[in-house]
């Protein structure tokens, strides 16, 4: 029985609550409307217009007048309005609909955009690996200074001093690196440490090398050499003198080998 008056009694404050509620929100409403009118009080019956209308027509030459005005044209042709990279976002998405005969609205345009920039990544990775673009740094000038002439030298009779003087004189530092790496080999060859001849390779010549330090000393400069003379990699003043520092002390390390 206790519980049965508890619930009357929730029932009763619910309803009493939602009455309240009902009487604040009724009074709100008049208070922000107070010019309200109630849909009882509108007449139903209303009055015909029975003014004259007249019908005006504007003269045809004067409407071409005003097509023919670019003041008067308020609209633009969207495709006019595209950027150039947005029209071949556009011609990209042709040629994946066409190629894989999708809707256009299947592949975002989020995607497309993603696969354009990993494609020019790729390409400028693929650019610099051949040394196709290293010219919009160094120049042609630098390019052209550099070619020489690749012939077989016989390390044994060349005068590697003199050669590598000219060189610097001329500021041909590419070609310098290479005599200072045909004389290493020399030294080598006269040490008996490798076995020199013009068909082998430079990493025969490694496979060749016993010393540690030696093989150590000599993959370095190897690998300069090869990124120089071969990669095409220009070098100035400042980086012959840092890199004939490396020649200087393999040179003093074969002198003192037995």
């Amino acid at each position: 029985m206790k519980e049965l008056n508890q619930f009357n009694n929730q029932i009763f404050f619910i309803c009493l609550f939602v009455l309240i509620g009902n009487y604040v929100l009724s009074a709100q409403y008049k208070g922000y409307f107070p010019n309200a009118v109630q849909a009882s009080g509108v007449s139903s019956k209303f009055n015909l217009d029975t003014s004259f209308v007249e019908v005006r027509q504007l003269d045809s030459q004067i409407i071409k007048s005003y097509l023919k005005d670019k003041d008067f044209r308020y609209f633009e042709n969207p495709e006019d309005t595209k950027t150039l990279w947005e029209r071949f976002k556009d011609w990209i998405q042709e040629q994946i609909d066409m190629l894989f005969s999708l809707d256009p609205q299947g592949i975002r345009q989020d995607i497309i955009q993603y696969l354009l920039i990993a494609f020019a990544v790729l390409a400028l990775i693929y650019g610099f690996y051949r040394n196709e673009i290293k010219g919009l740094f160094f120049g042609n000038k630098s390019i052209k200074q550099i070619i020489v002439n690749e012939v077989i030298e016989d390390i044994h009779t060349i005068d590697f001093n003199k050669m590598i003087e000219e060189a610097v004189q001329n500021k041909n530092y590419r070609y310098a690196i290479r005599l200072n790496y045909l004389r290493i080999l020399k030294l080598l060859s006269d040490k008996q440490i490798i076995n020199w001849s013009p068909e082998k390779t430079n990493h025969e010549y490694l496979k060749e090398i016993k010393s540690n330090t030696l093989f150590s000393s000599f993959s370095v400069i190897t690998n300069d050499f090869e990124n120089i003379w071969y990669g095409g990699f220009i070098i100035d003043q400042n980086n012959y003198s840092l890199l004939v520092g490396r020649y200087r002390d393999i040179h003093s390390l074969l002198e003192r080998y037995q």
